[in-house]
Parts: structure tokens; C-alpha cells; sequence
């Protein structure tokens, strides 16, 4: 038995303490070619998923109720997890995120392992998709995706990492370490002090937002997709980070999105959740290890290059303030806590409404090379990132290949604007690279 981290652990108390919220993340695999049978995805899903025994276990309490741990389902079958479903017609991005926001919004079944597979037919252009949705109890989004990319045609075999095991010094170890040298030690106590600071300072400040509040148990989807040459052709010319990019995007059509809602425009920034992947290039595909950013998006801001110079700037001073350091310390001495208790606190937190922080967005890198299932091509990935404590709206964006996706997600009763959501943000790509294209003639 290996008793899930708290962090793991963290997801199902989330899940448990609203009735309207299910925290499982996906990735969807898009590819040319016949549709394979159920039969072959069960075959190629037991051969490569072998080595990860969390496909194979389920969560359970032991300890009188204080803690979760893994143990193995003795009725596990790979074909129990693995599902047919057609997407609408006519088969488009719109039909294929309505029906993936109908498959995202059921939660997984406890009394089994925490994932399942929905193969999908009837895409427009003779294709179809793999859905692998997974608890985030299991994997956070960088290993998820290494999960996905593990059960590829080519794909490196998949590894489980020692439960409870540290995947990197972590905070508390970097402090013990730092005591034998006094300057050392100060500085990084004031390095976690300046951080945890930043964090209070964010969650206290309360974002009046209709993007903020209780959220039901419908869900919108929408895509949207930008050429990789494009926004790194935008990160050259203003000297800035691919995620710059990403985030004030997103930025501009949060902008658009409350413009069109109140007729006036936000005279304040909003606060992102953005979690940072703590994992090693080499790590495994399976356990959560992040933190996070809160990055204020820069709504406020009506010009988009002001907007992406003020997400570069707020971003580079929170991680000089290593904010997403405070976030992992947070993490470890959680560790020091009874589960029960840390669960107590979640239900207890969730009944005291939040309006610090406003919307989750996640980057999640792809492969950077064509990849192919059952010998299929695979033309596209998408996202999907789940909503909850509050947060009405998701997005997650990933690039392979050429191409990046964002995966936008949304409470259908509240914020029922996902597409247009998304067209702001392939307008804000189009808009920014004209900006760089400009900039780029006049200083030629």
C-alpha cells in the first residue's frame, strides 16, 4: 500500500467538498486514417501502460480514515476503461468540444482505477480522436502528457516514481542544506519570506469578476490554435518568453469578454492561477509536483503590446520574488498535516468564497515531432484542464509540431462564452504578430 501525497491527495478533498466539480484532466489525441477497434486500443493500452501501476490500483482509506493510499483493484480490466462514443455532426472543433466537455464534466469512478480511454469517430476530413482522460490525483499536466506520449507507437516505456519520494530538493531540503553556511541560509529564507509575501499579498486581493464564483456541473469546450512560428516569431521581436505570449493573449480575451459583458472597460487586473511543473526532464509519468504563479492579467490594459510587456514584467518579478518557491514550501509542510484535517480545511475553505484568484491557465509542452497511435498520424493534440474552487474558466495550451492549441474551458450557466472566448485569442495572436511584423520593418 503507498498513501497518496498530499498534494494527490489535495485533488480528491477538491473534488469531494462540491458536488459540481470533477478534477480529471485530459489530453486528445487527433489522427488520420481507419478508426481502430476497440480491441486495439485495449491491446496497445495493456501492453504500454504495463509498467504504471496506478492504471491498475484504485484509492482507498486505511488508518481508521486518516489516510488515502493506493491498492490494487483486483476486478481491473483494461477494457472496463475503454469507451466508443461518435462526435455530432458535422464533426468540427465546436462538435468535437461540446462532446468533449460532456465526457469531462462525468466524474471518474472511484471503485476503479482513476482513468479511462473514449475512442471517437465521425470527425470532419475522415478523422477521429483518442480521449484520455486521467484523476488528477495520479498526474498533474507535464506528466499527464508524458503518460500520453508514453502510449504513442514510439514511446519510451513509462516509469513510476517511488511514492512519497521527493522528485527534487524541494524547499525544506535546500534549507537544511543551507544551514551550513549562515549568508547562504539567510538568503534563502529571505527568498521563501519575499515569496510567501507575494502569495498573501495576491490572495488578498479581492477580483470582482464575473469570471469568479460558484460554478454547476455543465461545462463548455472550445479550441483554439495558433502557428508555433507565429508566437515565437512575437517572442523575438519584443524579447520575451513564448508564455508571454500565451498569457496576454488570453489577457485580450478575457478583456474582450468583460467588454462585451459590462459595456465598460476592467479597471483592474484579474489573478491567474498558473502552476509551475517542478518535474525533472527525466521524471515520471505519474505523481503531481508543482507549484504556482498568481499573475495578475493585465485586462486593464486596452493596447496588446502594453499587454504583453506588463504579463512579462509581473511574471519575471514573481518568480524574482520566488513566489512558485513559497508555493512549493506550502506543499512539503503540508506533509506535516493529518489528512483528515487538511480535508476539513478544504470543505472549511470551500465555504468561504474566494475572489482573489480568477482563472487557472497551464502551459503543457508537447512533442515537438510527429508522433502516431496504431500507426495512425496524429495531426493535432488538445488540452483539458478542469475548473473548481470558484474558477469559472480554464485554459491549458499545448504545441506539438507546429501548432499550438488551447484548450478553453468554461461553467456552461455562467460563462457560456467559450468559443468566443477562443476567437479572441487566435484575434490576439493575428494582432500581436502584425505588432512584431511592424516593429520589425520600422527598425530594419
Amino acid at each position: 500500500m503507498n498513501r497518496l501525497s498530499p498534494l494527490d491527495s489535495l485533488f480528491l478533498d477538491i473534488e469531494d467538498a462540491d458536488p459540481h466539480v470533477s478534477l480529471a484532466i485530459a489530453s486528445v489525441l487527433v489522427a488520420d486514417g481507419p478508426v481502430p477497434s476497440s480491441a486495439e486500443v485495449c491491446a496497445a493500452l495493456a501492453d504500454r501502460l504495463a509498467p504504471v501501476s496506478r492504471a491498475r490500483q484504485r484509492v482507498r482509506h486505511a488508518s481508521l480514515g486518516l489516510a488515502r493510499v493506493w491498492t490494487d483493484d483486483s476486478g481491473f480490466a483494461v477494457a472496463n476503461h475503454v469507451h466508443r462514443i461518435g462526435v455530432p455532426a458535422p464533426g468540427d472543433d465546436d462538435a468535437l468540444g461540446e462532446l468533449i466537455a460532456y465526457l469531462m464534466e462525468r466524474r471518474l469512478d472511484r471503485d476503479r482505477p482513476l482513468w479511462e480511454c473514449w475512442v471517437i469517430d465521425g470527425l470532419a476530413g475522415r478523422q477521429w480522436a483518442l480521449l484520455f482522460k486521467v484523476h488528477h490525483c495520479i498526474t498533474d499536466g507535464v506528466a499527464g502528457t508524458r503518460l500520453l506520449g508514453a502510449v504513442q507507437d514510439t514511446g519510451e516505456p513509462p516509469r513510476l516514481r517511488t511514492a512519497g519520494r521527493s522528485t527534487g530538493p524541494g524547499p525544506l531540503p535546500t534549507l537544511v542544506h543551507a544551514l551550513r553556511s549562515p549568508v547562504e541560509f539567510a538568503g534563502q529564507v529571505a527568498g521563501l519570506a519575499a515569496g510567501a509575501g507575494s502569495l498573501v499579498r495576491a490572495l488578498l486581493t479581492a477580483d470582482d469578476s464575473p469570471l469568479n464564483g460558484p460554478v454547476g456541473g455543465s461545462r463548455r469546450f472550445a479550441l483554439a490554435h495558433a502557428s508555433v512560428a507565429d508566437i515565437r516569431e512575437i517572442s523575438a521581436a519584443f524579447g520575451i518568453t513564448v508564455n508571454d505570449v500565451a498569457l496576454a493573449v488570453i489577457a485580450g480575451a478575457f478583456r474582450a469578454l468583460l467588454l462585451r459583458r459590462d459595456g465598460r472597460a476592467p479597471n483592474r487586473p484579474l489573478h491567474a492561477l498558473v502552476p509551475v511543473s517542478l518535474h525533472a526532464h527525466d521524471q515520471d509519468v505519474v505523481g503531481n509536483r508543482i507549484s504556482w504563479l498568481l499573475p495578475p492579467l493585465p485586462v486593464d490594459l486596452a493596447d496588446p503590446v502594453a499587454r504583453l510587456f506588463a504579463v512579462h514584467e509581473r511574471t519575471r518579478a514573481l518568480k524574482q520574488h520566488h513566489q512558485s518557491d513559497a508555493g512549493d514550501l506550502i506543499t512539503a509542510l503540508a506533509r506535516l498535516v493529518p489528512q483528515e484535517i487538511r480535508a476539513l480545511s478544504v470543505r472549511l475553505a470551500g465555504q468561504f468564497p474566494q475572489r482573489a484568484v480568477t482563472t487557472v491557465t497551464t502551459n503543457v509542452p508537447g512533442p515537438a515531432r510527429p508522433i502516431t497511435f496504431l500507426g495512425r498520424r496524429v495531426t493535432d493534440l488538445v488540452p483539458f484542464v478542469p475548473i473548481a474552487m470558484r474558477l469559472r474558466t480554464g485554459i491549458a495550451f499545448l504545441s506539438y509540431c507546429d501548432r499550438l492549441t488551447f484548450g478553453i474551458t468554461t461553467d456552461s450557466g455562467s460563462v457560456p462564452e467559450a468559443t468566443p472566448i477562443a476567437r479572441c485569442i487566435e484575434g490576439g495572436v493575428t494582432e500581436l504578430l502584425q505588432a512584431a511584423r511592424s516593429l520589425r520593418a520600422a527598425t530594419a
